[in-house]
């Protein structure tokens, strides 16, 4: 994936040039989307096995994790569920549940798992007729997003002061992602 972001006033996020990096051509048909976590993330439990609870669903084990339903989180550095997910509600305390193919796996403790902005997630950026060029909105129901201070205490994450922003792309059967750090995103 190649290519440049914008983001612009009223929090339109364009990606321009989308590109093939094979072929060095612009992508017109892929679907992308966009969702916007805080920088601040959890861990799973050291050595802690994925749980199969039947039905689609996985457990993840995250210890005091405060995650409720619906609740949007993105997991990083695993072997079997580096993706985005909405928070079941057979959640508790120190378990984080979703739905996913179950596959064995015992996390190290390395692994990320960001959380989501309420209403920023999943977000579509649409073709929008020019040659490699998407264009979607960050809703204004985000609410405030502030630049925070690395180091700050705010509802019991200690912040770094940044946000990422993931675009995912996808066409055919390939799938490819990219992480952009961004400070004082969007205030209203």
């Amino acid at each position: 994936m190649s290519g440049h972001l914008y983001i612009s006033s009223p929090n339109v996020v364009t990606w321009s040039g989308f590109k093939d990096s094979e072929t060095d051509t612009e992508v017109n048909d892929a679907t992308l989307t966009m969702s916007l976590f805080n920088q601040t993330t959890k861990s799973p439990i050291a050595a802690g096995p994925a749980v199969d609870k039947g039905g689609g669903k996985v457990g993840i084990p995250c210890t005091a994790h405060d995650q409720v339903e619906d609740d949007y989180i993105r997991m990083e550095g695993s072997q079997s569920y580096n993706d985005e997910f909405a928070v079941h509600a057979d959640t508790t305390a120190n378990e984080i549940v979703i739905v996913a193919t179950f596959i064995a796996e015992s996390f190290l403790g390395t692994e990320k798992i960001y959380i989501g902005v309420i209403n920023g997630c999943n977000i579509s950026l649409p073709y929008t007729d020019s040659p490699g060029v998407y264009r979607g909105i960050l809703p204004h129901t985000l609410g405030r997003l502030v630049e925070y201070a690395a180091n700050q205490e705010y509802g019991g994450l200690t912040t770094t002061g940044l946000y990422y922003l993931f675009v995912k792309a996808a066409k055919d059967t390939h799938k490819q992602s990219k992480r952009i750090a961004l400070q004082a995103v969007y205030d209203s």
